[in-house]
Parts: structure tokens; C-alpha cells; sequence
């Protein structure tokens, strides 16, 4: 209809070629009136970017995740990227299944929030031209991009918090991931720092997934074994909110009995109204940062890996005790 090869047409819709503008103009008018777009599937046959990448997260009813979406979106968006989400269910083999199918499809790229240390899987398709960036958890071998919280500082300023009088206890996480690792070093650090001649290893709970569930039997556990008042510092906040349902069934109150800290600062705790106090990840900022370190690693190839930390805080709620010099 404009009298122009395929390869005009493919040139003018992508903003290349030596083309008069009036004839960009009319091809970009016809495209319009014809509802015309480009095919990612057919792309991806031919090679070609797909200017779709892949999300691999743990659950998808996973809170912390909403904002996240949101980071990644605002920087993608502008730039004509969409992307795709997948979850892994806290497993290895999940997640490396669902990273292949991705890659076969023809994503770009990858943002990936591993469940473990084992990256093999990742490895292989990042040889293969499909760059990786990975969020929340990381390898000390510096093979892939990553975008983290300060998870260890996030741990020593949440025990730092917890009442010096009462005995501190760490729900801790999956000592497979980077963040449960870390913040429970911070827990530690902290502990025997301030509480010479504490066994701090010995308040460390560790629980196979960081969930409410998990929190919720945590703590059903550790009211059998330890009388109120306690502090208890969990992994993150779907944690933490399994912690304050036990104590708001069994009468125990928060935080005179139990005094409670997350981390994360999930959304939904607003609109649940549980003031609990956290510790704040950037969520959007860590979306955000994601998605532009895998943008520069899919237009601009050969990048050396790096590591983004962000900084955290502490969030003060009504699930700790106020008025007392930290």
C-alpha cells in the first residue's frame, strides 16, 4: 500500500533507515489505520530481539512483588519492552524449567530471584546470549548482575531495635539464599556485640520457607518452649504477619507479650492495617534497577557483572516498643 519493500516497512516501525519523512510518515499512518505490529514470536524465529524479557519470582502471591512489577514496568515501558512473570515455588528444578522455557520463547533477557546457590542452570543461558540479572539473593563469585538489599545491615539495625531486656529470637530463612543468610549474620553480629556472653546462635529459628504459614508455626513452637515476654525478629514480613496471627489467636498480646520486626515493608501492610514495624527495601527502586542493568546487558553485550546494593531503614509500628535510645 505505500509501495515500499517489507524491509522499508520493518525499517521506518523500528526508527531506522535513510528515509524521507513523509514517506515515515504514510507507513506509520497505514500501520495505524491497519492495526499492524510487529510479531514477537516471529521475531524470535528469525533471531531477532523479541524486546520482551522474563521475570522468574517464588510465589506469585507474594506481596513484595507488587511494587517490584511496578519498578520494572516504569523503566521497560518507555522504551518498548514488555515482560512476562513466572514463579518458581521456592524450587530449583522449577526455576531452572521455567527459565528454559523462557529462553525458548525467545525473551531477551532475564530478571531471576534465585531460591538457591546453584546457578548452573542461569549460567548455561547467559553463555548462550541471554544475559541475566538476578534480584534479592546473590554468588559471591561474581558471574551475574545483581540488584539486592543491604540485607546484612538490615539485620543488625532489626536486632538493634528488639528490647534489650527480653530474650532476642531469629526466625530465620532458607540458609540457601543470600538475603536469610544475611540478615541473620546481621542478627548475630548484633547480639553478641550488645549482649556479652549470649549464645546468639543458640535464639536462631530456622524455618524451610519464609512464608505466613511458617510464621505462624514458628512461633506456635517457640510459645511451647519460652515464656513472654519475647522479641522476635523474622526473615521478612509474610513471616513476621504469621508471628502477630499466632499471638492475636492465642491471646498473646503485641507487642507487651511479643514484640515483633519485619522485613520489607510490604504494600499490603497498609492496606491490612498492620502497623508492624519492618525494615524498608526499595522495592521499585530495586525493580527499576533491574530492569536498566538487563536493558544495558541485552542493547550493549560484553558488560562486566556488578553488584547493587541498596540501602535500607527501619520502619517504627506498633508491633515494637517505643521510647528507648537505640
Amino acid at each position: 500500500m505505500a509501495d515500499v519493500t517489507p524491509t522499508t516497512v520493518s525499517l521506518v516501525l523500528r526508527g531506522k533507515g535513510n528515509i524521507s519523512a513523509a514517506k515515515r510518515e504514510q507507513i506509520r499512518r497505514l500501520a495505524e489505520e491497519l492495526n499492524y505490529s510487529p510479531s514477537p514470536a516471529a521475531q524470535a524465529l528469525r533471531g531477532s530481539a523479541t524486546r520482551a524479557i522474563g521475570v522468574i519470582i517464588n510465589f506469585f502471591n507474594n506481596p513484595f512483588f507488587n511494587t517490584l512489577f511496578a519498578g520494572i514496568e516504569g523503566e521497560m515501558k518507555p522504551r518498548g519492552y514488555s515482560f512476562w512473570v513466572a514463579q518458581s515455588g521456592d524450587d530449583p528444578v522449577q526455576e531452572s524449567v521455567q527459565a528454559r522455557r523462557m529462553a525458548a520463547r525467545g525473551v531477551d533477557g532475564l530478571i531471576v530471584l534465585p531460591c538457591s546457590q546453584d546457578l548452573s542452570h542461569l549460567e548455561e543461558l547467559q553463555q548462550g546470549d541471554k544475559p541475566v540479572v538476578l534480584i534479592g539473593n546473590h554468588v559471591e563469585e561474581k558471574t551475574f548482575t545483581a540488584v539486592v538489599a543491604d540485607n546484612l545491615h538490615g539485620g543488625e539495625i532489626a536486632a538493634a531495635r528488639l528490647a534489650p531486656e527480653r530474650m532476642p529470637i531469629h526466625i530465620a530463612g532458607p540458609q540457601n539464599q543470600s538475603m536469610s543468610i544475611l540478615r541473620c549474620k546481621g542478627f548475630l553480629n548484633t547480639v553478641q556485640k550488645n549482649r556479652p556472653g549470649c549464645k546468639a546462635m543458640a535464639h536462631v529459628y530456622k524455618i524451610p520457607r519464609m512464608g505466613h504459614a511458617e510464621g505462624y508455626a514458628a512461633m506456635e513452637a517457640l510459645a511451647r518452649n519460652y515464656y513472654p515476654p519475647l522479641s522476635i525478629f523474622a526473615v521478612n514480613d509474610e513471616t513476621a504477619l504469621g508471628v502477630l496471627k499466632f499471638c492475636r489467636c492465642n491471646g498473646l498480646s503485641v507487642p507487651k507479650d511479643v514484640e515483633i520486626i519485619g522485613f520489607g515493608n510490604i504494600t499490603l501492610l497498609d492496606m491490612i492495617c498492620a502497623k508492624l514495624s519492618t525494615v524498608n527495601i526499595p522495592t521499585e527502586q530495586m525493580g527499576r534497577e533491574a530492569a536498566r542493568l538487563l536493558l544495558q546487558a541485552v542493547e550493549t553485550p560484553g558488560r562486566s557483572a556488578s553488584l547493587s546494593v541498596l540501602d535500607v531503614a527501619f520502619v517504627q509500628g506498633e508491633t515494637t516498643l517505643n521510647g528507648r535510645k537505640i
